[in-house]
């Protein structure tokens, strides 16, 4: 569980699938009508009131949006108003989903990249580096593609967000597309 605060009225919550199963929930589950989601966003906003020293509490007119990330979890944001002035002067902030896919060898890629054309009307961003023998396909996207993330799974050889090897991919491999590689490998 990632807490951060975005702005004076804004926290940021970030759960991993991990985390969202300890706190028994699902983001397909989410629903403010359901108690167990606001039983959730009740111990969320507690945990965010320790780690952050303010105090967030939904019983006042709060903002509460719930965006699925590409590995099972899910971010946060609550926003409380203090004023109709503050509902003006909102502005949404949007985190990109990044996360990266290995593929040994170039018919997995070239496959992958087929199904998700033909399958996904849109593609998210994608960038392809490889080190001379396998492949890694790094994505940022701005909404949850399950669709994508099944296809990759079927034919990547694994996933990641981790930071540190999105880094390390960009810094020691040779990028051989840097913009729309799903694009252009889908037509090889």
């Amino acid at each position: 569980m990632k807490i951060e605060a975005t702005s004076k009225n804004t926290v940021v919550i970030s759960l991993s699938s991990h985390d969202l199963e300890e706190l028994g929930i699902t983001y397909d589950d989410m629903d403010y009508k359901n108690l167990e989601t606001r039983r959730v966003i009740y111990t969320l906003l507690e945990e965010a009131n320790k780690t952050l020293g303010k105090d967030f509490h939904p019983s006042g007119k709060m903002l509460i949006e719930a965006i699925p990330d590409p590995f099972g979890g899910c971010v946060l944001y609550f926003t409380v108003y203090q004023s109709d002035a503050d509902k003006e002067a909102l502005i949404p902030v949007v985190t990109p989903f990044v996360f990266l896919c290995e593929f040994k060898g170039e018919n997995g890629l070239i496959d992958a990249s087929r199904a998700i054309l033909s399958e996904i009307l849109k593609p998210p961003e994608s960038k392809l580096y490889s080190n001379g023998t396998d492949y890694r396909l790094l994505f940022k996207s701005f909404s949850n593609h399950g669709k994508l993330k099944s296809i990759l799974r079927e034919y990547s050889d694994g996933m990641t967000e981790s930071n540190t090897k999105i880094a390390h991919t960009k810094e020691h491999w040779n990028c051989l597309c840097d913009k729309n590689a799903i694009e252009k490998l889908g037509v090889v």
